[in-house]
């Protein structure tokens, strides 16, 4: 009898040990959006090592893990910084919404990571209507713009660099172009060097309300200017 009531208490144990959920993993190399992230991860403990795109921040990590959320020590160069890991466990994107820090264990990110998704773009050398379709792989960006019509008007091919903001600078049909990233990734200032603004007054390049809105947003604080695209 006792060794019967044994077993069935180790069978319940067993049960519930299976139920218990494993502790998420952040190991492993990581693509983001702004740089690529290694993580060893020993049960809650993680240390790492980050490479910013560009060559201007390479740091290491040290982080606790506690549920689906990483929490790195100290200071960054992003300031305090925690990530939170998908139920998947193929992405993670930071826990403050007002900084994107995002990243994937492939190559290529997910729309809304980094330059990767759909794009509403406006300048005074474009047409009303332009979008633009773009692609990050690790620093290299890639894409094209397109009319109301669908009809391709440009191709986009950059790399990307991170210093105190991030950014992605390229040359195409409109000669060398940059597009500085908001820090929440939901829109981005359009310099494009040889483009004469329409409005003769505005010669300084820093007076020329080009922008680019992430696909869903309608205005955004950009720099120095609100981009406002319907």
């Amino acid at each position: 009898m006792k060794t019967r009531f044994f077993l069935i208490v180790v069978l319940i144990a067993s049960m519930l040990s299976a139920c218990k959920p494993a502790t998420p993993d952040f190991s492993g190399r990581w693509t983001g959006n702004v740089a690529i992230i290694t993580l060893t991860q020993e049960g809650d403990h993680v240390t790492g090592s980050v490479e910013g795109y560009g060559g201007a921040w390479n740091f290491t990590v040290t982080g606790l893990v506690k549920g689906t959320i990483l929490t790195f020590a100290g200071e960054t160069p992003l300031g305090p910084l925690a990530i939170v890991l998908s139920e998947d466990g193929k992405t993670f994107h930071s826990a403050d919404s007002a900084l994107a820090f995002c990243g994937t264990r492939g190559d290529t990110l997910p729309d809304g990571c980094g330059f990767t998704g759909e794009w509403k773009l406006k300048a005074d050398f474009l047409p009303e209507g332009i979008t633009a379709r773009l692609t990050q792989t690790g620093a290299d960006v890639s894409g094209a713009a397109y009319d109301s019509d669908g009809g391709q008007i440009a191709l986009l091919i950059s790399v990307v660099s991170w210093g105190k903001g991030w950014s992605t600078s390229g040359t195409n049909e409109w000669g060398d172009f940059t597009l500085y990233m908001t820090s929440d990734e939901k829109a981005f200032e359009l310099v494009a060097q040889d483009q004469p603004a329409k409005d003769q007054s505005a010669k300084d390049k820093s007076n020329r309300e080009w922008c680019g809105l992430r696909e869903g947003e309608t205005l955004v604080y950009v720099i120095f200017f609100d981009c406002t695209i319907p």
